[in-house]
């Protein structure tokens, strides 16, 4: 049975994240990390096998009239327009800035100092982590605008065999658009997700319009020249953000637990390569760093050990406690790092059942697939996206749980998946 692209997007991720635990020239062993990696890997094994077991599984096909006075490309027109308008006011609402002044600065698209500071005071003197009715507009427009921003560059990407020019244009509008809202926070998670909605739509663009893998030599050749660039971009958007110079490899602890260990090994034999696995690794081995240590203090102590297994035990053995608390109270500093998914979840649930909650997310990624091979249906296709993303974010960070657009993206293609509305639309000829 052939592989389906989303588990081996997974799979080359994983192992992108267990070599960089192993570069990474942190004040943390590489035998310290083994828990939170065997833990990732078992964590795939039962995707993988939820997959294959929801392959075996044919969904009833709704047929649905296929309309043909839908016209996705004015309708993709509308879309861009609207986008136009709202980014700028989304900018302003959340930081503060003109989009108009960030367009003008070569240091802000490099996702300076200034724009990271502005907006962590913009958004505290205006108390914007609060609920208010004049924020909901806001939550509520940009999570609807993002479940439309993937579907239209999963239709242009994934099912449109040849696009006009004017449509790729329009595309790279609404990707510069997504990125410009990043910019204007100075964080680079927004490039993230697109570089995620990008591959992942690119990979299922091979399986539906060429029948074969997008994994071939040549292919991830591309990947990885890319992959360079991107992390060019992002050591020196992330030493401009923190540093008064622009020295791009300049290196700093992580968090007060989670140092830069200058006598690494791979600082005395590439230290290029060592400096730029250090700046990635805040991001991207801070979370495996978090699951060792919930792992080694706190699951193999004589009061968490329960937690391990059983579900909700630590409401009991910690009341009023989140993960984080524990955490930080057997002396992990976590800073403003990503917190993982998988650590919240195994516990609050314990092991088992959080391998059987990724073991279903695999089945159902395995159903959606065939659905997807067979109606061409994009409301599926979203709902397959964000499965494979959460399983990217389970042993990193929180990309959904922690954020509102998504999760009102989620919402909306269950809807539409379950209650069939808009069919007409999301199945594509």
């Amino acid at each position: 049975m052939e592989r389906p692209f989303f588990l081996i997007f997974v799979k080359y991720f994983y192992s992108l994240l267990t070599l960089l635990a192993f570069f990474s020239p942190v004040s943390y062993s590489i035998w310290l990390f083994l828990p939170a990696i065997i833990l990732m890997w078992i964590s795939y094994a039962f995707f993988k096998v939820g997959v294959y077991k929801g392959l075996k599984f044919n969904m009833p096909i709704r047929i649905q009239s296929r309309s043909t006075s839908i016209n996705h490309r004015k309708i993709f027109l509308l879309f861009t327009i609207v986008m136009i308008a709202f980014i700028p006011l989304y900018i302003k609402y959340y930081t503060g800035a003109n989009a108009l002044t960030l367009l003008l600065s070569f240091r802000s698209m490099a996702g300076s100092d200034s724009n990271y500071a502005q907006y962590q005071s913009y958004f505290a003197e205006n108390n914007l982590a609060q609920f208010s009715m004049s924020k909901a507009p806001y939550i509520l427009g940009y999570g609807i605008l993002k479940y439309i921003f993937i579907f239209f560059c999963m239709y242009f990407i994934a099912y449109t065999k040849k696009a006009r020019k004017k449509e790729y244009f329009l595309l790279f509008l609404i990707f510069f658009l997504y990125f410009l809202q990043g910019v204007s926070r100075g964080t680079s998670f927004e490039n993230f997700e697109l570089i995620i909605v990008t591959l992942f739509s690119l990979t299922l663009r091979y399986k539906l319009i060429y029948n074969r893998s997008f994994f071939n030599k040549r292919n991830l050749l591309y990947v990885s020249v890319l992959g360079v660039l991107g992390i060019t971009y992002f050591v020196v958007s992330k030493s401009m953000r923190y540093a008064e110079g622009t020295d791009a490899l300049m290196l700093r602890d992580i968090t007060a637990t989670l140092k830069f260990d200058r006598d690494h090994w791979i600082m005395s034999i590439v230290p290029y390569i060592g400096s730029v696995c250090m700046n990635l690794a805040g991001y991207f081995t801070f979370g495996l760093y978090y699951t060792s240590e919930l792992f080694w203090k706190v699951l193999m102590s004589l009061d968490g050990f329960p937690i391990s297994f059983l579900p909700w035990a630590s409401s009991l053995i910690y009341p009023n406690m989140t993960c984080s608390n524990v955490i930080e109270s057997v002396n992990v500093d976590t800073g403003a790092c990503w917190q993982p998914d998988f650590s919240t979840l195994i516990f609050s649930l314990g092991i088992p059942l959080t391998y059987w909650i990724i073991y279903k997310m695999g089945f159902f990624a395995g159903r959606f697939y065939n659905y997807i091979i067979n109606t061409r249906d994009l409301s599926y296709t979203i709902g397959l996206f964000y499965i494979s993303y959460e399983m990217l974010s389970f042993p990193i960070g929180n990309f959904i749980t922690s954020s509102s657009a998504n999760q009102i993206s989620i919402f909306i293609t269950l809807f539409v998946i379950y209650t069939g509305w808009f069919k007409k639309l999301l199945i594509i000829k």
